[in-house]
């Protein structure tokens, strides 16, 4: 019961839906303090379930609800995330995704991934809300706005390195890492050499794979530094019933969101980019409900202090 309790508290404190409206609706706030929020006080759940490790690890309820919940955080911010123009707005949904993922990772047992991703986000956070008044001089805020498009052969080829790369990693590798982690990082990095290089043989190919190189590297050396810093916990087993979940969800993700970019005038992509533009309406709903089950009485005092007249 503790391990649930403490993870439902993590879920409201990282504004997983449907109790993200906290979080999206204080975008209007100076963007310092926009950039302290998402970057500092957000991630306090995720430090809160890198300090029980050892109780979450024991609890499967605990483990099932924040697999079940911030699995599908992360694929509806994801995807509303796509819909927003706003560099401020995309940047609050886009930190729904992130600590969705990130509260994934405390479920599956990494939790030195979960403590590297807090760090490295709030690095990027602060950086991106503190810059977001560049957004129009800013080329890469530009790029941000309006993501390019991945074509038919793009979405192919992408699909294709990453499952070219995850197959090498579950033959050679004796690492019982969840292989959901690793086809995350499969199509991450596949996306981007794809999208990075305009013709096969040209020098946008070798600028990949020196980016691609540099970033695993990081990554590596960060999983590494950081493992010294948390306890080892047992992690779920690659191919097991909470693994093949998250895959699932990263699956969907991935063709949903192709889909949604290749597909913009089709009748059925109009109409989810409209419920997506709007958060499917979660944010209005919970907060009637809310109303339903408290509602606020506002107590009325003219009559108990009327108002003193002065001559």
């Amino acid at each position: 019961v503790a391990a649930v309790l403490i993870a439902f508290t993590a879920l409201i404190k990282c504004a997983q839906l449907p109790v993200h409206g906290w979080l999206i609706q204080v975008v209007e706030a100076p963007t310092p303090i926009s950039a302290l929020l998402h970057a500092g006080i957000i991630n306090l759940g995720g430090f809160l379930l890198i300090s029980f490790a050892p109780l979450i690890s024991l609890a499967t309820g605990a483990q099932w609800l924040l697999l079940i919940l911030a699995g599908i955080s992360l694929f509806i911010s994801a995807l509303v995330m796509m819909t927003r123009i706003s560099v401020k707005v995309r940047l609050a949904w886009s930190t729904c995704a992130q600590m969705g993922l990130m509260l994934i990772e405390c479920a599956l047992g990494l939790y030195e991934i979960a403590l590297l991703h807090l760090f490295t986000h709030s690095l990027y956070k602060a950086y991106a809300f503190l810059s977001s008044g560049d957004a129009l001089q800013g080329y890469h805020l530009a790029q941000f706005s309006k993501p390019k498009k991945l074509g038919m052969t793009s979405a192919f080829i992408t699909l294709f390195i990453a499952i070219i790369s995850l197959t090498i990693v579950v033959l050679i590798s004796r690492d019982v890492t969840p292989i959901s982690i690793w086809l995350l990082v499969s199509l991450s990095f596949a996306m981007y050499f794809t999208t990075a290089i305009k013709k096969l043989f040209s020098k946008d190919v070798l600028f990949a794979v020196i980016t691609v190189s540099v970033l695993l590297s990081f990554y590596w050396l960060g999983k590494s530094l950081v493992a010294y810093l948390v306890p080892e916990m047992p992690q779920a087993m690659m191919f097991s019933t909470m693994d093949i979940w998250i895959t699932v969800v990263f699956i969907s993700l991935y063709f949903t969101s192709i889909a949604l970019s290749m597909y913009p005038n089709a009748a059925l992509t109009k109409t989810l980019s409209r419920w997506f533009f709007s958060g499917l309406y979660l944010d209005e709903s919970m907060t009637r409900l809310t109303l339903i089950l408290w509602p606020v009485r506002l107590r009325n005092n003219a009559h108990r202090h009327p108002a003193r007249h002065t001559q």
